[in-house]
């Protein structure tokens, strides 16, 4: 069998060209490789940030090889990405790559191309599929996903954070295609066949980008009013206490107890520009006595709308 790595958005087309693989008798999927913006750090249009994206790979058993662009990339610089990504295959023993495109010409051309250029193959195993079929076929199968990004202009933002199900599809215009292959829709898939385990997740607030609406999924918080951040790697902190603040609006919890320690106060420092910034802190204080003292910030939140 000829090892590949496979493209990996995130999304549904992506995650259905793997369960389509693993039944395949002459290709095997060895790893997943995507392109990350660099300045926000997500799937561009997915919305998929590294964290939950690194998440996603593990629950695939595949590991993920993840290249950072900016986001108004050229095409040269997408190429010297792309080189780097291929010497990383060729060093894993893979010269194949697989793609989940379904019927922009233009888009097949333009990967074929790249291919060709540094002497790699590439294939596309759902090429010309009636992408009608597919979406349906891709639910009965027990795809699960949610819409994280919309063309206002085609969809209802509404439907943000919703299931990729029948109701779904039935409810789309019929201008738009039923996977979104022009670019209607974008999904992140937490469950399905393909995945060794479904990953719970919500979504955070809604954003524009690029005339899109978009929101970014995150793995979905047991709220119990207290986030304890003894552990967890200062760099992710600021994510994690805006990911707990978010799900706790959502699921009407508004007090919350961030225990950050004492030290010297970096760590409070990190939560408390963290709270400044956000529009929905009504209040926080350090804890009196009994709440952790100055080692735990209270915080009150205004209600959701």
């Amino acid at each position: 069998m000829t090892p590949v790595w496979l493209a990996w958005s995130s999304g549904k087309d992506a995650a259905w060209t793997l369960e389509t693989l693993l039944d395949a008798s002459d290709l095997q999927v060895v790893g997943l490789f995507t392109m990350l913006d660099e300045g926000t750090g997500r799937v561009p249009f997915q919305g998929t940030g590294r964290d939950l994206l690194e998440l996603q790979a593990a629950a695939t058993g595949l590991p993920l090889h993840a290249v950072e662009l900016p986001s108004d990339a050229s095409n040269d610089q997408y190429d010297l990405a792309f080189t780097s990504l291929v010497a990383a295959a060729r060093g894993a023993g893979v010269s194949t790559f697989v793609y989940g495109d379904l019927f922009l010409t233009d888009l097949r051309d333009y990967r074929e191309k790249l291919h060709v250029r540094h002497e790699t193959t590439c294939r596309f195993p759902l090429w010309r599929a009636d992408t009608g079929a597919l979406a349906r076929t891709m639910v009965d199968g027990g795809l699960e996903a949610i819409i994280t990004c919309v063309d206002p202009t085609k969809i209802d933002p509404r439907w943000l954070g919703a299931p990729f199900d029948h109701a779904f599809l039935d409810a789309l215009p019929a201008d738009v295609d039923p996977c979104g292959e022009n670019g209607e829709f974008h999904t992140f898939v937490n469950g399905g066949p393909m995945l060794i385990e479904s990953i719970d997740v919500g979504v955070g607030e809604v954003f524009e980008e690029r005339g899109f609406r978009c929101v970014e999924p995150v793995v979905r918080l047991e709220i119990d009013g207290t986030l304890d951040l003894h552990g967890i790697p200062p760099k992710q902190v600021g994510d994690l206490v805006d990911d707990y603040l978010d799900e706790a609006r959502q699921q009407g919890v508004l007090q919350v107890r961030i225990v950050h320690g004492k030290g010297i106060g970096a760590l409070r420092d990190t939560v408390h520009a963290r709270l400044r910034r956000r529009g929905d802190v009504a209040h926080f204080a350090l804890g009196g006595e009994g709440a952790g003292g100055w080692g735990a910030t209270l915080v009150r939140l205004a209600p959701s709308d």
